[in-house]
């Protein structure tokens, strides 16, 4: 599911800043417990707690780690920072509750996961898995050219030459919904997965539109990119939009980086267009669950992995997905509390 913050451009806020971690349980406040021990008819000290034990989640999360997320936690505001990473990347307290207590996500908590994934992989490595935003197809339905760059273009020239498959996170912002558009490369294949996909509704067809929409915008650039990329190659530039200190960005003939080199090299020597398949396989989330989000960091893993897509997997797996997250978030380099 997806947090209502993460709205669709609109007239007067044609590209939606990345939301700040909140969701739609910002109203639930954190439970306490306060110790009432007694010692020589004095009271201790009291000591708050996360209210969070009961959580399952919570549960499967070691206790070490759990003491050093309640310390921080209380000692600080929800909207704090957990983790910042690069750019605009953060996942807030807010957002590591949300995690614990099994509820939707935020697009910043699946930002995050790709910032973690895309810095194992080098620059210039190879048959690897790349990863596009899950803002891409916010900015792209604003229909300005300068975002279709910024927001996919650029990053297609940079990424489609090198990877084995590109990972398309897609959000249905109407239907509060994750799904997952993958390009194999090596398959010549377009694959939507949807773990909502057994409901059989207008949520189904709604995100199948989008992916679909998607991939007519992607291979719609390949098209009218490839007479050019001969061209391109010879002269060792190419046209971009270029940002300015004032004013609009403006084209400018830019040299063409070793990444950009190999995308147009396989688009001279591949078709443009390329069979697109509805998964019907993939493990879906309790049509009563907020896991989308979850399960599509989940088919991620496993794709990179070059491991097959379980059939199903059940809700304990998936809390014990969610405590793996939050552990593997304490640990990284940019959580906050390892900064301090």
């Amino acid at each position: 599911m997806l947090t209502q913050e993460a709205s669709q451009p609109d007239a007067t806020n044609p590209i939606p800043d990345p939301p700040k971690g909140t969701s739609l349980h910002d109203s639930i406040l954190v439970g306490m417990q306060e110790s009432n021990d007694e010692d020589e008819g004095q009271k201790k000290p009291t000591k708050k707690k996360l209210g969070w034990g009961q959580k399952k989640v919570w549960q499967k999360i070691p206790k070490e780690d759990r003491d050093r997320i309640q310390e921080y936690y209380l000692s600080t505001q929800p909207s704090d920072n957990f983790w910042a990473g690069l750019d605009s990347e953060k996942v807030t307290n807010h957002d590591i509750k949300d995690i614990v207590w099994d509820l939707e996500l935020s697009q910043n908590v699946i930002e995050a996961y790709i910032q973690i994934e895309e810095e194992k992989i080098g620059p210039m490595q190879t048959d690897s898995p790349q990863y596009m935003s899950t803002w891409t197809w916010a900015y792209m339905q604003t229909f300005l050219e300068p975002n279709w760059h910024r927001a996919l273009y650029g990053h297609l020239l940079e990424k489609l030459g090198k990877c084995n498959v590109l990972f398309f996170p897609i959000i249905s912002s109407s239907e509060f919904h994750f799904t997952l558009l993958t390009f194999h490369k090596i398959e010549r294949k377009w694959r939507h997965y949807n773990p909502l996909r057994s409901l059989g509704s207008r949520k189904e067809e709604k995100c199948i539109d989008i992916a679909q929409n998607f991939v007519n915008i992607v291979e719609g650039w390949l098209e009218y990119i490839r007479p050019q990329a001969q061209e391109f190659l010879e002269t060792k530039k190419i046209p971009k939009l270029v940002k300015q200190k004032e004013g609009p960005p403006t084209p400018a003939q830019v040299d063409l980086s070793p990444n950009e080199e190999l995308t147009l090299n396989w688009i001279l020597q591949n078709p443009y267009q390329f069979p697109f398949e509805d998964d019907t396989e993939c493990a879906q989330q309790n049509s009563s669950s907020l896991d989308c989000g979850m399960f599509v960091m989940f088919y991620m893993d496993k794709i990179a992995q070059g491991q097959p897509i379980p059939k199903s997997v059940d809700k304990k797996f998936m809390n014990e997905y969610r405590a793996q997250y939050v552990t593997k978030l304490l640990h990284h380099k940019h959580c906050v509390i390892n900064r301090l």
